[in-house]
C-alpha cells in the first residue's frame, strides 16, 4: 500500500504479482514475486530521454506553469496514442522508443519529467469515454489542477497541433467527461485559461 501511495510511478509500472507462503514447523517463509512493464536497463533508457530532453524545453528563469505546458506540449507533439506497439502500450518505454503508447504511459511519462522539473505532481486513476483512463494532477501556486495530456492528443498525431482542452483545469471542468475517486485525490478548486 506504501507503494501505491507514495510511488505511483513504480507502482503502476508493475504489470502481476504473487505471493506465496509455506510453513515448516514455526518457520513461514513469504515469498513474494514481482514483474514489472520495464526492465532496469529499459529504465535507464526511459531517464537518459528525459535526462536529454528536459534541457531543451524551458529555459532556466521559466515560471512552473511555463515548465507544465513545455512539457504537456512535448508529449503531445512528439508521442502518438496507440495500442498497436512492439513493447507493452503502458510503458514509457515503449512511448519514449516508439512514440506510441497509452494513457498510462502518458501519465507516467508526465510525472516522471513534472517531477525532474520540480513540480508537485500526482498520477490520478480514472475513467473517461467509458473506460479506463490515467492523467495527471500539478501544484502551481499551492492550487491543484488537472492535466490530460493523452486527451489533448489531436487524432492522427497531427505535429503542428496541440490542445488544451484538459489543460489546468478544476475538478468541476473535468467531471464533465472524467470521472475518478475524488476522495483519493486533492481538490483541484478552479481552471487556468490563459494559455500561451
Amino acid at each position: 500500500k506504501d507503494v501505491e501511495v507514495n510511488d505511483r510511478y513504480l507502482f503502476e509500472n508493475i504489470s502481476n504479482w504473487k505471493i506465496s507462503m509455506s510453513a515448516k514447523s514455526t518457520l513461514v517463509t513469504i515469498k513474494f514475486q514481482i514483474q514489472y512493464l520495464m526492465t532496469k536497463q529499459q529504465e535507464d533508457v526511459v531517464n537518459a530521454h528525459v535526462a536529454k530532453v528536459m534541457p531543451t524545453l524551458f529555459t532556466a528563469s521559466a515560471t512552473d506553469a511555463d515548465k507544465v505546458k513545455a512539457i504537456h506540449d512535448y508529449v503531445v507533439k512528439t508521442m502518438q496514442y496507440s495500442e498497436q506497439t512492439v513493447g507493452s502500450q503502458y510503458s514509457t518505454y515503449t512511448l519514449v522508443t516508439e512514440n506510441k503508447g497509452v494513457c498510462q504511459a502518458y501519465a507516467l511519462l508526465m510525472d516522471k519529467m513534472l517531477k525532474q522539473a520540480g513540480i508537485e505532481t500526482m498520477y490520478v486513476k480514472g475513467a473517461a469515454g467509458n473506460a479506463s483512463h490515467a492523467w495527471n494532477l500539478v501544484k502551481l501556486d499551492g492550487n491543484w489542477f488537472h492535466v490530460d495530456a493523452t486527451w489533448d492528443d489531436p487524432v492522427g498525431n497531427k505535429a503542428a497541433e496541440v490542445s488544451h482542452k484538459y489543460f489546468l483545469k478544476s475538478d468541476s471542468e473535468m467531471a464533465k467527461t472524467h470521472t475518478w475517486t475524488k476522495e483519493q485525490y486533492p481538490v483541484a478548486k478552479k481552471s487556468l485559461t490563459a494559455v500561451k
